[in-house]
């Protein structure tokens, strides 16, 4: 269905979100490992259009997904993905790819830096890695703390990042910016859709979803420890 050059997708505004549209232009003709790649159901690849796995294994040369997920790991292997079933903090696949993506995965995870540090070992020298999550400085926030108090969180995230603590925990991990996207997602109400649009309009910043593409630089250690004096400060 279409109204006005606006596709629906199962309730979804957008018949492809911004975010799949990037992710996929990395993706195109590279290696590619997807973390959580299930997006916590099977039913979203029969869902949605947009949803990420597909897109890359339309275009890549070739994909490889990890996911926690076993019966949905199957589900989806029998349609002809490639979805191993593993912890996305600590695997390994004794190989690498030129791009790994982590989509709407690090707000979940216990442990980021772990998440890292296994993502850094499978990139190849000079390999991207893509991190999407939800910007912790959207003002698309602002209308719930006037009307309800508080912001919506999924109960299932434990840390929200902006572009600056991003940066930092990735510069940890020897991981530099090569590029930053702030964009308006997908979802289902066409007022709040509009609102988004209008916000990112006003300043990119402000959009609801924050995308940094990362890229591989070779370090001497897993992590490298802040010096003190930056330590202290911080302290202080």
């Amino acid at each position: 269905m279409t109204t006005n050059g606006v596709q629906l997708n199962k309730g979804r505004i957008l018949k492809y979100s911004r975010r799949y549209q990037i992710i996929r232009d990395y993706c195109r003709g590279k290696t590619v490992l997807d973390l959580g790649c299930v997006e916590h159901s099977a039913e979203a690849e029969q869902n949605f259009l947009d949803w990420i796995h597909r897109g890359i294994k339309e275009v890549a040369k070739e994909v490889v997904g990890l996911d926690n997920a076993p019966e949905e790991v199957s589900q989806l292997n029998r349609k002809g993905y490639n979805i191993l079933l593993g912890d996305v903090e600590n695997f390994d696949l004794q190989r690498r790819f030129e791009v790994v993506v982590c989509g709407e995965l690090i707000e979940h995870v216990n442990n980021p830096g772990l998440l890292l540090q296994n993502a850094k070992k499978h990139l190849v020298e000079d390999g991207l890695l893509i991190i999407t999550t939800p910007n912790c400085e959207s003002a698309m926030w602002v209308p719930y703390i006037f009307a309800k108090g508080n912001i919506p969180c999924n109960p299932t995230h434990i840390c929200w990042y902006s572009r600056q603590t991003l940066l930092e925990l990735c510069h940890r991990y020897d991981l530099e910016e090569s590029d930053t996207y702030y964009e308006v997602g997908n979802p289902t109400n066409r007022v709040i859709y509009y609102l988004e649009r209008l916000i990112r309009r006003i300043r990119k910043s402000w959009a609801h979803e924050l995308i940094v593409v990362f890229k591989n630089r070779p370090s001497a250690t897993a992590f490298r420890e802040l010096p003190q004096s930056r330590i202290a400060g911080v302290v202080r």
